[in-house]
């Protein structure tokens, strides 16, 4: 994920912003509470938290995810716009916000069925 602005574009830009509150209405329409965090540094930040009395979603722990250009060369296309994981792991692009918001429920009740299990 890049992490500086490039020469002549502003951070975060007009597009970043509409991408994440897209992906964040979605998550919201799959149970959980989503909100684009405000003057999150350089890209825009989903906060997402469970909605306790949702089903299948109200066990979850919370995260954040980001939206931001890609800018490696062994990772997803340098400068296409991706949606990242907390722990700066592609997750779906940008324009797939559909199968954005699936993933990450997806990833976020195996991850807290994981951490229970553990405990």
């Amino acid at each position: 994920m890049s992490t500086t602005a490039q020469p002549g574009v502003a951070w975060p830009s007009q597009q970043a912003r509409a991408l994440a509150d897209a992906l964040a209405d979605a998550l919201e329409d799959l149970g959980l509470i989503a909100a684009v965090l405000p003057d999150h540094q350089i890209h825009p930040c989903i906060q997402i938290s469970p909605r306790p009395a949702h089903g299948r979603t109200r066990a979850i722990d919370g995260d954040q995810v980001y939206v931001a250009p890609a800018d490696t060369a062994d990772g997803p296309e340098t400068g296409e716009w991706w949606f990242w994981s907390s722990g700066m792991e592609p997750i779906a692009r940008a324009a797939q916000v559909t199968v954005a918001a699936d993933k990450i429920v997806d990833g976020l009740i195996a991850a807290s069925a994981a951490r229970r299990s553990r405990t």
